[in-house]
């Protein structure tokens, strides 16, 4: 009995190592053909000292264009007439605005990438604490497959259309999700390269959009909203269509500085925020314009409507491009790379975020490891989901837009509030390298994580720097200028915030997004006081209770805890 025990465990020992060992040599493989397998580790500045600028920032702006002006971005657009019910110019003015607010938060939160040489979800670590990021780490997770189910199954219905209906949506889904694999495992330099081919590509193509869907978005541009009904009600509806447009744009901010960590830290924080408000905002309006006035005229233009009811969006896209026959079908197939492009940017942060849930992920699976996995859950969910186009994207991307605004108004307090103004005192142990043996609360618990990167050199401890708190700016502050940070602990729990303060503003921020959501699934007390089909006030409302509750509970957290 014990022997056969003792045989089993080996087994599984041997078993566990010889696929370790497996794992290792695909990750030496990818390192020697210009691949990345590193994981969340921080890029230091000096790996960053000698990048150059030009040609970086060439390769992101690119990324942005696939990403923001193809057709992920765009899909959402159509909605605003065909699901909403909103007039032409209701859409219009809902929409721009809508996206360029959502720019402004995806703008702030890449500014941390230069700074701290770490991905967003990992330097939320000092907003979040340990524990607590592995929560949100989790959420945006789920917001990344969202997108890339949404991206599969439009992808899976046009190639499904150009085929004439004869190729299964099911294999034309899988077929995205097998492309979309292949560029993520590469990493960010591969990434940045195929982002930047097919954002020049998808730009012609909107472009010519404009001059395919020209006679009909002209003659069609006079609709109004839901002619019949009250003004409680169109109300309702406008608000709801600029939360959603707000949410297009606004949830890249939980990924947007993945793609800066290759920055020098010298890179000011105007400059990216300049460039990825920009990058994103003028992609993203110029799809989206086509978009609104495609989804206008297909209210009254019936070929138009009738290809969205029987086939959904990809049957419209395949009605409008097949004006110019073989030509336009081509022009399809390129555009239908977007929606490559974009998953590629969804599997590869979403891999980063999972390093993030446990030290046993970050230790054991490597990258690429994980993004196979993050393919293989997108598949299957995807094939569900198949049929749902429209559901599934005006459902779940609202949602997307309560998480990142509750982020984002934490973020912001901690950077302004806090960390830019002599409340930097508060933070004794990371800024100021107060020894944690001089307060009886605090007790320093190493994890096997930190133990190993101790020998490895990525942990680093402050204790032996202390300084005294009189001195500002802090004296271990590796950024020079405001939000002041420590990013040398960036993998040393003991220096983190304990959480306690971002659990109750994120706690306070879902109330309020559940008072005041307008989904399918369930409609909030506050959002039925406005007209016969309710708003989504959940963004507003929380960005208020976050707001609201943080600062006070934050300040409380630092004087009691120093971190």
């Amino acid at each position: 009995m014990i022997s056969a025990q003792i045989t089993v465990e080996l087994f599984s020992f041997f078993t566990m190592a010889s696929f370790l060992s497996a794992m290792n040599k695909v990750s030496r493989w990818l390192d020697s053909h210009g691949g990345e397998s590193r994981g969340i580790h921080r890029y230091s500045p000096e790996e960053r000292a000698g990048a150059n600028l030009r040609r970086a920032f060439l390769s992101i702006y690119g990324l942005w264009i696939s990403g923001c002006g193809g057709l992920t971005s765009m899909s959402s657009y159509f909605l605003g007439s065909l699901i909403y019910g909103l007039g032409y110019k209701d859409t219009m003015i809902c929409g721009i605005f809508g996206t360029l607010l959502g720019c402004l938060v995806a703008a702030y939160c890449a500014t941390m990438g230069p700074r701290s040489g770490l991905r967003q979800m990992c330097s939320a670590r000092y907003l979040f604490g340990p524990y607590m990021v592995r929560v949100v780490s989790l959420i945006t997770i789920i917001g990344f497959l969202g997108w890339s189910v949404t991206n599969s199954v439009l992808g899976g219905e046009i190639i499904s259309q150009i085929n004439g209906g004869h190729l299964s949506l099911s294999l034309g889904v899988t077929i995205v999700c097998l492309v979309s694999l292949v560029v993520a495992i590469f990493g960010i330099h591969y990434l940045l390269k195929f982002e930047s081919l097919v954002g020049l590509l998808v730009i012609v193509v909107v472009f010519l959009m404009y001059i395919i869907a020209g006679p009909e978005i002209v003659k069609y541009h006079d609709t109004t909203t839901l002619p019949g009904t009250d003004s409680a009600t169109k109300v309702g509806v406008r608000i709801s269509f600029f939360n959603l447009a707000y949410s297009v744009t606004a949830t890249w901010g939980g990924c947007a500085s993945d793609y800066y960590v290759v920055l020098p830290e010298t890179v000011s924080q105007k400059t990216i925020f300049m460039s990825t408000f920009f990058g994103t905002a003028i992609p993203t309006i110029f799809g989206a314009v086509i978009g609104m006035l495609i989804g206008n005229a297909a209210t009254e233009y019936r070929p138009w409507s009738e290809a969205y009811s029987n086939f959904s969006l990809g049957g419209l896209l395949n009605v409008i491009f097949g004006r110019w026959n073989g030509f336009g079908k081509f022009l399809l197939v390129i555009f239908w790379l977007s929606l490559i492009a974009n998953n590629t940017i969804n599997n590869y942060s979403s891999a980063l975020s999972v390093q993030l849930i446990d030290n046993f992920f970050f230790k054991y699976f490597p990258r690429w490891f994980i993004v196979v996995f993050i393919f293989i859950i997108t598949l299957v969910c995807s094939l569900v989901g198949r049929n749902s186009f429209s559901t599934i994207l005006s459902n779940f991307l609202p949602m997307l837009g309560y998480w990142i605004s509750i982020y984002f108004t934490l973020l912001i307090e901690e950077n302004v509030i806090f960390r830019s103004t002599r409340l930097a005192k508060l933070y004794r142990y990371e800024l100021y390298g107060e020894d944690f043996a001089s307060e009886s609360d605090v007790t320093i618990q190493t994890t096997k994580q930190e133990e190993t990167d101790k020998n490895s050199g990525e942990y680093t401890s402050v204790n032996s720097q202390r300084h005294g708190n009189e001195q500002f700016p802090p004296p271990l502050a590796t950024t020079k200028c405001v939000p002041y940070y420590n990013f040398d602990v960036w993998n040393n729990t003991n220096y983190h915030t304990k959480g306690y303060a971002s659990v109750i503003g994120f706690c306070c921020g879902v109330l309020g997004a559940v008072m005041g959501m307008n989904q399918a699934y369930y409609i909030g007390p506050i959002a039925k006081l406005v007209g016969d089909y309710a708003a989504d006030l959940g963004t507003i409302l929380a960005l208020g209770f976050t707001g609201v509750s943080y600062p006070l509970v934050r300040y409380v957290e630092l004087k009691r805890y120093g971190k």
